[in-house]
């Protein structure tokens, strides 16, 4: 969780962790959403994670889930890529085609959506631009429209209502995708990984055999971590659910 610290980062959960909290100085913030994987409950906690954003003063709004592991070094260099102050909406779709919704009144949407397994980024910039639709209460009322989970709706609200485009980033991965392909000397150069993929890589497997015939979860992150920031020492938990505001 240390390497995360310095994004000021807030982690959204669904219940009490005090010792998670102190962690995080005091940046883990309760979403009082359901803790079911459903439409409506994601949506909440989206609704919350953005509301919280724009409040603040943050350049950046991430979103990545607690199953993913982020590479904070690669996230910031391919973030000074753009400006916050302009329109960006960056990361990896799960599908090889734009999503397709048919809307009672205004007809057919298609646009392209960044998967939240995988991690996305929008600019303050386009928030701002993005707050009519996602703020205040609005972004449950704008997924409940389309009948989209959160990641679909916010690739609406970009692409459709607002006609910014997905800038599609190889660099996000979730674990829709097959991560054995990966080079193992690409590893430090990705923004985001399904930790459950990653630690699957042949190369993280046969390290972790090494290491334990049944390794634990903190050998498990200290390891992916040790493979790509070779440089560094510093260990990574992922914890919550949540998302970095830099």
């Amino acid at each position: 969780m240390s390497a995360w610290l310095f994004l000021g980062t807030f982690v959204f959960t669904d219940g009490e962790d005090e010792e998670l909290n102190r962690e995080l100085g005091g940046h883990l913030l309760q979403t009082n959403c359901s803790s079911a994987h459903s439409r409506q409950a994601l949506s909440c906690k989206m609704a919350v994670e953005l509301d919280t954003f724009l409040r603040g003063s943050h350049k950046w709004f991430c979103h990545v889930d607690d199953d993913t592991y982020l590479n904070t070094a690669s996230l910031m260099k391919l973030l000074r890529r753009f400006s916050h102050r302009g329109d960006v909406y960056l990361g990896r779709p799960s599908l090889d085609h734009p999503m397709r919704t048919q809307q009672q009144q205004e007809g057919a949407a298609e646009f392209w959506f960044a998967t939240g397994g995988a991690g996305f980024c929008l600019s303050r910039g386009l928030t701002l631009k993005m707050s009519p639709w996602v703020s205040g209460g609005e972004f449950m009322a704008t997924a409940d429209k389309i009948r989209l989970p959160d990641d679909c709706t916010v690739g609406f609200v970009s692409e459709w209502l607002l006609r910014v485009p997905l800038t599609h980033s190889p660099l996000f991965h979730s674990h829709l995708e097959g991560l054995a392909q990966l080079p193992t000397d690409s590893l430090t150069s990705q923004v985001s990984n399904s930790l459950t993929h990653l630690l699957t890589h042949p190369l993280t497997h046969s390290l972790t055999q090494l290491l334990s015939h049944s390794p634990s979860h903190s050998h498990s992150h200290s390891l992916t971590h040790s493979l790509t920031h070779p440089l560094t020492t510093v260990p990574f938990s992922p914890g919550g659910t949540g998302s970095a505001a830099h």
